[in-house]
């Protein structure tokens, strides 16, 4: 059984969000979206709480919207250590601005 806890949020904010950072940090590999393993943690997550087929797609974007602002500020970009440490998220961040397009036809349907 393995578990994901979530300290930065508690209850505060979106659900959807946590679900979004959730398969951002675990299933995107190598810019692509590894769909089994974002089905099977859906499957999982379904289990405890309601996620409708169609929500990823707009959780990806409410996503982008709040954490863009952090991860692609100019410093983050400039300052080499904080690049080196920030680097997935950055990535993560371009890679939802390169499919916000087409997030709907890959994701709605998990």
């Amino acid at each position: 059984m393995t578990g994901i806890v979530d300290f930065d949020r508690m209850d505060a904010a979106y659900p959807e969000i946590d679900v979004a950072r959730a398969l951002l940090s675990g299933a995107l590999r190598d810019g692509r979206m590894r769909t089994e393993e974002a089905r099977a943690f859906l499957e999982g997550y379904r289990e405890q709480a309601a996620a409708p087929r169609g929500m990823l797609s707009r959780s990806m974007r409410l996503l982008y919207v709040i954490e863009s602002g952090w991860w692609l500020r100019t410093e983050v970009r400039r300052d080499g250590e904080l690049r080196r440490l920030l680097a997935r998220f950055i990535a993560e961040m371009h890679w939802l601005e390169a499919n916000w397009d087409t997030l709907a036809e890959q994701l709605d349907g998990l």
